[in-house]
């Protein structure tokens, strides 16, 4: 088990038995967007949006089909610069496996779009508990990369648990 203590709070990551990793992250808050930010997301998404909220950096958008979602190829210079975090974006899933899907673009950041994103699921988690009526779910980042994800909302918190591979390995001195 490790623990960070980082700006949004502290984070834990634990190995599970299933050869998995659990992160443990503080569930985001949603709030309404003006209609400017609105109007100017869906002049670079090619769908209807069902849903828009922002939390404290990051956008999420919801659409309606996410096989359109898995096979977008976004401009990413279309993507709004004065976003301060990520463009979230959302799908229920036609596929009976997962709950939902998403895809999360941070050219804020440097990053054009981020394969599997932990930070996302704090805001998706509690998003789709509220439209699904539930705290579990298995989701799916479509990246091309991609990943599978266990997504668990539990109070304030969000359990995140996905495989893992070790790219480090090593020995830490207090």
């Amino acid at each position: 088990e490790i623990l960070f203590y980082a700006n949004p709070g502290m984070l834990q990551a634990k190995a599970c038995d299933n050869a998995q990793i659990q992160l443990n992250f503080p569930a985001y808050e949603l709030s309404t967007v003006d209609d400017a930010l609105k109007q100017e997301i869906s002049q670079i998404l090619p769908w209807e949006i069902v849903d828009i909220f922002k939390t404290q950096r990051d956008v999420l958008v919801c659409i309606r089909e996410d096989q359109e979602l898995a096979s977008w190829h976004p401009s990413i210079q279309d993507i709004p610069g004065h976003i301060e975090g990520g463009l979230l974006v959302t799908a229920k899933s036609s596929q009976p496996e997962y709950d939902f899907i998403s895809r999360c673009f941070f050219p804020v950041f440097g990053i054009d779009e981020d394969p599997v994103t932990g930070s996302a699921h704090c805001a998706l988690a509690p998003y789709w508990a509220k439209v699904l009526q539930k705290n579990s779910f298995r989701a799916l980042q479509a990246s091309p990369r991609g990943g599978e994800l266990g997504v668990v909302l539990s109070l304030d918190r969000v359990l995140i648990s996905g495989a893992a591979k070790t790219f480090l390995s090593g020995h830490i001195v207090l």
